[in-house]
């Protein structure tokens, strides 16, 4: 087949291709950067001839987007010469899609040492890197997972393919392309073939090999690469497993019409209304029940704080209530209830008075862990304490990273910050202190737990 294509387009495209073909840094595939990187120069159409056949598949995602399930596994071996070493490793992508849900891992051996997980379930991003904990996070843009890691999405197109005859691939009638380097537009020596669903349009198969030298893979790298992709499990049932260790993530829970300042991220939910603390704790008591909880801990309240929680299932659902000038913060922190509950209704009077510590941790251990010299509205429960301070939340990580590492601790997960909240870790004894800041009508609310 021939296409008109400027020579500025194919001399980046060429100047891409090993970034393209063979990543042998990082985690995805290379963005590319076209407005910046290339020359301005003015396009010049030339004839380029790519495959003689008829077949051709520019977009290799072609065809996902009906179905309802699938599973896609790519597998990128390399066999060659690195620096006239020895060089070999093999990175396999294994992708389940259930839509909404979908998951990806990246599994490598040899010299790649990549190791990966990465899910979006219910509206929250886990990821897992090697043998770090698992995170999760609000998904902030809707689609950029599949965008990112969809393994079809890291293939080649082909233009001017083969016909090869009809095969049943997986249960599935496909046509059968080949091609050679001429339908990838490569200078490379390249062998592939393709199969493709006879109906729906999307891809079932596809094997490439091609050797390259320097010139092609770059950096005094030379050898044979493999792709190798498969589509399975289509349209059947699919389970997505997070690994037991990922922490609970985004969480449905009651907010009131007039809620402001609405913070969502996994396991934690907080507003501002303009209710009253008693009828702030009203909604919550009477929302709750209608969403499915139960009522474990009923209503404690003092002057200028509540706190009430609920159960689902093996959530724990801690409804804590500030009252301030003309509003009243509410933050609802969802999770395992491995802390045990004094079913007695605690003295708020006496128990919200600003302490100097936290109170002793769930394994009976204390710790003393210090207040900002502006603290106010100190809030002091089992393993929790909360106040409000006008310190910024870079602030208030420096001071308690200051403070813990003085007496012997460390910084465990430095500070990240995420739609307005931050969030910093420390180790101490053996325990785990967390310090939430969030930013909440014009002043900070600090959060700190021991685990």
């Amino acid at each position: 087949m021939t296409y008109m294509i400027s020579k500025r387009k194919i001399g980046i495209l060429l100047a891409l291709l090993p970034m393209l073909i063979l990543p042998l840094m990082g985690l995805g595939m290379p963005q590319m950067g076209y407005a910046q990187d290339a020359p301005t120069a003015t396009p010049v159409p030339i004839e380029i001839e790519f495959g003689p056949g008829p077949f051709s598949l520019v977009t290799p995602t072609e065809g996902l987007a009906t179905l309802t399930s699938y599973q896609a596994t790519l597998t990128l071996t390399f066999d060659g010469m690195h620096d006239g070493q020895p060089q070999q490793w093999t990175r396999t992508y294994v992708m389940l899609v259930a839509p909404p849900a979908r998951q990806i891992s990246i599994t490598s051996t040899g010299a790649d040492t990549t190791q990966l997980y990465a899910a979006e379930v219910g509206g929250t991003l886990y990821e897992k890197r090697g043998e770090q904990d698992c995170m999760a996070s609000a998904i902030e843009t809707v689609g950029a997972f599949a965008n990112r890691w969809e393994p079809a999405g890291f293939l080649t197109g082909v233009i001017g393919a083969d016909e090869a005859g009809s095969e049943t691939v997986n249960d599935v009638v496909t046509n059968h392309y080949t091609f050679d380097e001429r339908a990838l537009g490569l200078f490379a020596s390249s062998f592939g073939e393709m199969w493709v669903a006879a109906e729906g349009g999307y891809l079932m198969r596809y094997l490439l090999t091609t050797d390259g030298n320097p010139a092609y893979f770059g950096d005094a790298t030379e050898g044979t690469v493999t792709w190798d992709y498969e589509l399975t499990a289509i349209n059947q049932p699919l389970v997505i497993e997070l690994p037991s260790d990922c922490p609970i993530g985004m969480v449905d829970v009651p907010v009131p019409p007039d809620a402001t300042d609405v913070v969502r991220a996994p396991g934690m939910t907080s507003y501002l209304t303009a209710a009253t603390l008693t009828d702030a704790a009203a909604f919550a008591e009477a929302q709750f029940p209608a969403a499915g909880w139960t009522l474990t801990t009923p209503l404690a309240i003092a002057d200028t704080a509540a706190l009430l929680e609920f159960t689902l299932g093996d959530q724990l659902a801690s409804v804590i209530l500030l009252a301030q000038a003309d509003t009243t913060l509410v933050i609802i922190m969802v999770g395992p209830p491995d802390i045990p509950t004094d079913p007695t209704v605690p003295d708020l009077g006496a128990t919200f008075e600003p302490p100097p510590v936290v109170p002793p941790a769930g394994d009976g251990s204390s710790t003393d862990i210090p207040l900002l010299p502006d603290a106010t509205n100190v809030v002091n429960m089992q393993g929790l304490i909360t106040y409000s301070t006008a310190t910024s939340a870079e602030e208030v990580a420096a001071f308690y990273e200051a403070q813990i590492t003085a007496m012997g601790g460390q910084v465990y997960t430095p500070l990240t910050i995420f739609a307005g909240t931050g969030v910093v870790e420390f180790t101490l004894n053996d325990q785990l202190i967390s310090v939430m800041i969030m930013s909440m009508g014009g002043s900070n609310s600090v959060f700190v737990t021991i685990e």
